[in-house]
């Protein structure tokens, strides 16, 4: 009896190994955080994503991964108005990694916002976060200065930032199911397919303040 429990354990031992060094794949694998060779490191536009976009917080950029970002965003016509010797790059932005809803399943979509802003308030994966483009704030310009600090370095960076806030946190399932996760128009609210930017006919409607749904007519 003794040698066939321990037969069976070392199965169920072997086979947990096989599970654990095995990743799992599906229609998905290819989409992970920051993936340049398969997703444009999760860029949706060359500069500053111009929509309002609301989706779970996957991961923050390693430095090595906002140097991989960097590289491919200048190599292939992303990110021009930066400085090609990415000064001050590290030390002023992050990028982060949210999960929005797409036609073909989640997709990892890449933010940018200022470093100050992100350690006044760092994300955990989970976190329901709101990017929003410059524009939706009143008086860009006042705001951009005092961003940049009217550094031409910092200035040249603006174009690809925007900002990010913390809507719930990990876990506050009650809080997050208030709101509607995807990409939206920052004027009407209008849902947006997430790769293109077009309006989806039958998609959900936001207020752009609240960010809350409004009621379908």
């Amino acid at each position: 009896m003794w040698r066939i429990d321990r037969q069976r354990l070392f199965g169920l031992f072997f086979l947990s190994m096989l599970m654990l060094g095995s990743p799992c794949v599906d229609a998905q694998s290819h989409d992970i955080a920051f993936d340049c060779q398969h997703n444009h490191c999760g860029l949706l536009a060359k500069e500053s994503t111009p929509d309002i976009v609301i989706g779970v917080v996957e991961s923050v950029a390693s430095p090595k991964q906002m140097m991989s970002v960097f590289h491919w965003a200048r190599a292939n016509g992303y990110w021009q108005k930066v400085p090609a010797n990415a000064q001050d790059y590290l030390d002023f932005m992050q990028l982060v990694s949210i999960t929005v809803p797409s036609s073909t399943g989640r997709r990892s979509v890449t933010v940018s916002l200022t470093r100050e802003e992100y350690n006044s308030g760092p994300f955990k994966p989970g976190a329901l976060v709101r990017y929003a483009p410059h524009a939706l704030f009143g008086n860009s310009a006042a705001y951009r200065n005092s961003i940049t600090h009217q550094d031409p370095v910092k200035e040249s960076y603006w174009w690809v930032l925007g900002c990010v806030a913390q809507l719930c946190a990990p876990q506050d399932d009650q809080c997050i199911a208030r709101y509607r996760q995807g990409r939206f128009n920052w004027h009407t609210g209008a849902q947006l397919q997430l790769e293109t930017g077009k309006t989806m006919p039958h998609g959900e409607v936001i207020d752009p303040n609240t960010l809350l749904p409004k009621p379908r007519k």
